[in-house]
């Protein structure tokens, strides 16, 4: 009898081993890099805000809905944040047409550019000051001194070959707290969801293999397009303030 208990007791400290194991290895290789990579403040308080492409429905209303790239590059950004962090309310997703008011002071992620985000183009002419980086008419437009460029979407025979994303991580300008802005744009919607996937991806990567990713960044990416999803993510411009 006392050898079966000290066989069941055996066990159950190799289990208790392994499991501590791995949390171990999810806490150093999943979690915590995870949350250097968003930085959030106060998570709870994370909103989202998606672009309003436009509105369908029938005669006497209308429903107002946001582009297939939105919706993908959202995928990508719940998947991450969902490694680190386990009070992500859905409630705090909203389009772009929504008022955040003072929600505008929170973590805050925006997706899509200025043309159909309203809250995109209130940060970018905040940060014009900063001249770094610009999205105008569907162009991506890097501003920083001697580094200048413009880059276009790449159309062949009426479809999109090549896109280019836009990601900013910084200290939220309308706070005064330490929370975080976030935006990822493209010159179309396959640039959003590039720009989405190099951050979760590409950058994630980048600090688990040991790299430091600045709270103040800015980049844009280029990507090809395959059956309409990005690939060929590719570093293009970088600037870190």
């Amino acid at each position: 009898m006392k050898e079966v208990f000290v066989e069941i007791l055996g066990n159950l400290v190799w289990i208790l081993i392994g499991l501590s194991a791995s949390y171990l290895y999810k806490l150093l290789f999943r979690i915590l890099p995870t949350k250097r990579l968003w930085n959030l403040s106060n998570p709870k308080d994370l909103i989202i805000c998606v672009s309003t492409a436009s509105k369908m429905g029938a005669s006497e209303f209308y429903t107002p809905t946001t582009g297939i790239g939105e919706i993908r590059a959202l995928g990508l950004i719940v998947t991450s944040l969902n490694r680190a962090y386990k009070n992500i309310k859905i409630s705090n997703v909203f389009l772009s047409k929504d008022e955040v008011h003072t929600k505008i002071e929170n973590d805050i992620i925006l997706l899509g550019g200025p043309k159909y985000n309203r809250v995109t183009k209130k940060f970018l002419d905040k940060l014009s000051d900063l001249s770094i980086v610009d999205e105008i008419e569907n162009e991506m437009v890097w501003k920083v001194h001697s580094d200048e460029g413009k880059f276009s979407t790449d159309v062949k025979e009426g479809i999109i070959s090549k896109d280019y994303g836009l990601i900013i991580r910084m200290n939220n300008p309308f706070s005064t707290s330490k929370s975080t802005l976030t935006i990822f744009a493209g010159a179309h919607t396959y640039g959003t969801i590039a720009a989405a996937r190099y951050f979760t991806e590409n950058m994630y990567k980048e600090i688990i293999q040991g790299g430091k990713i600045s709270q103040n960044i800015a980049a844009i990416v280029s990507c090809n397009v395959s059956d309409g999803w990005p690939v060929s993510l590719c570093l293009v411009k970088k600037y870190v303030f």
